[in-house]
């Protein structure tokens, strides 16, 4: 491809390159995928500038930049050929996406946004519109599908962001409409909102779920917070906002699009009546200008009456019949690591469940106190490198929730594990029935060694995960595969 196709979008203030008719390989922002003949987009990221790795990416085979400042490499060598601009978060998105051919083009986009629900949204979503005879892909944080063809991404079964880097995403979206998706439902994170990898497309509708903190360790505040998730809505045609959420009401009453809401209040556009939260299943009437049809979600918790009421509330802006639409998700099957059920042959029941802070893990437990039980044991650990404010609160929320807790590891990153730990032990109560296990596969052994029956343990916190950061250390870290093998070893 031709450099001036994939700068076709671009606004550029400067260049020493007379021509841009030439061939070029890859646009590429990382030095490590850089080979001969690539472009290098030098982005600025959370710690580390594209800027620093001019030299790197050169010797690496690079002859072209995109950059915002001019180096003493790029004013020194003659054959370093740069394109300066005012964004090179924004030029990549560009770039990528007429590298790939405009993918979105032709491709219904919805974008899902909020600090929780995000992935259950998407997968309820997809789940309707497959069964109701679409095509659809989903980019998240679980995986990336179209059907029921599992993409990965570039090589791995799962992706390692929520929204994937800007190469991937508009690669993935690519792949998805050559496989004849139609429509594509992607998660769209805050960090990705922020560093603009998804401005190069325009969504047909974007979704809020709901806002509580998060992130601030990258944000550093939460307006800023606020602002990246209100950025998904500048890119939308339409949007549907959670009308209970606080954030919620702020964002409907704010947003330039035509916007829909849904809630548990009757002045929602969608809203719900009759709710029955049972152990296994959420049952309510979702109501929309006069029409009501019943829903059977098999996924319990008040929550899930919100996800669900999103996915179906989506579906019906989309195009399809509400009653369709309600009828649609009652077959939905187990999202990964969403309230991932196991039984244990002592009787205990296994909850696999991805709630990573505060207002998940309160849900999630909240959920599990209404079904019939022994015991709750919480298994859980905060990030290393991130919040930590939020390490006493859920040590409160867990104590205070749970009959026995295990306070462990989850992706420590650069600090102690036994640093979180204490940070976490500061707001538990009923210390007597705390244990305190670094490793978290010892930790997971000894709730279910505790465990009895009717008894319930929730490992909170890795859910879909399969890894473990430690350091700069990534290793394979699976708790399905740990209680799969319990599993069969007391089978034998």
């Amino acid at each position: 491809m031709r450099l001036s196709d994939v700068l076709r979008d671009v606004k550029i203030q400067r260049t020493n390159i007379p021509s841009f008719d030439y061939c070029i390989s890859k646009v590429s922002s990382s030095t490590d995928s850089i080979s001969y003949g690539d472009v290098f987009v030098c982005r600025r990221g959370f710690k580390l500038d594209g800027h620093d790795f001019i030299k790197e990416a050169y010797e690496r085979g690079a002859r072209s930049f995109v950059v915002e400042k001019l180096t003493p490499e790029l004013l020194e060598r003659d054959d370093l050929r740069y394109i300066q601009v005012n964004d090179t978060a924004l030029a990549e998105a560009l770039m990528q996406n007429a590298y790939f051919g405009y993918p979105a083009k032709n491709v219904r986009l919805v974008g899902v946004t909020g600090t929780n629900g995000k992935t259950s949204v998407s997968y309820m979503l997809k789940h309707i519109l497959d069964t109701l005879g679409h095509k659809t892909g989903l980019i998240g944080t679980v995986k990336s599908i179209v059907g029921s063809t599992d993409l990965g991404v570039t090589g791995r079964s799962e992706n390692t962001m929520t929204t994937p880097s800007p190469d991937t995403l508009y690669s993935t979206l690519s792949q998805m409409k050559s496989l004849g998706a139609d429509t594509v439902v992607m998660e769209a994170s805050s960090h990705a909102l922020d560093q603009k990898r998804v401005d190069a497309i325009s969504f047909e509708l974007g979704i809020f779920t709901n806002l509580t903190e998060d992130h601030l360790d990258y944000h550093k505040s939460f307006s800023e917070y606020k602002k990246a998730k209100r950025h998904l809505f500048d890119l939308c045609k339409n949007a549907l906002v959670n009308l209970d959420a606080d954030f919620g009401r702020e964002l409907a009453s704010s947003v330039t699009v035509k916007a829909l809401t849904y809630g548990k209040s009757p002045n929602a556009s969608f809203y719900a009546s009759n709710i029955v939260l049972e152990c296994d299943r959420t049952l309510y009437k979702v109501n929309f200008r006069g029409q009501t049809a019943s829903v059977i979600c098999p996924v319990p918790g008040e929550f899930s009456l919100y996800n669900s009421l999103a996915a179906i509330s989506a579906a019906v802006i989309l195009g399809e019949s509400l009653i369709d639409a309600a009828q649609a998700l009652s077959s939905l099957e187990q999202i990964p690591g969403r309230l991932e059920k196991h039984v244990l042959t002592n009787g205990a029941a296994l909850y696999i469940d991805y709630a990573h802070t505060p207002d998940a893990l309160k849900n999630v437990l909240s959920t599990l106190s209404r079904v019939p039980h022994g015991r709750i044991i919480t298994v859980f650990g905060c990030g290393g490198d991130r919040e930590r404010q939020k390490r006493p609160i859920m040590g409160y929320i867990a104590s205070s929730m749970s009959d026995v807790i295990v306070v462990t590891g989850d992706n420590s990153r650069s600090e102690k594990t036994s640093d979180i730990i204490s940070d976490i032990l500061r707001g538990v109560i009923q210390k007597s029935q705390c244990l305190v296990i670094e490793d978290r596969k010892e930790a997971i052994l000894k709730a279910i060694s505790l465990a009895e029956e009717n008894d319930i343990i929730l490992l909170a916190g890795k859910g879909h995960e399969s890894y473990e950061i430690i350091g700069n250390s990534k290793r394979y870290f699976s708790e399905k595969d740990i209680i799969n093998e319990y599993i069969k070893s007391t089978l034998k």
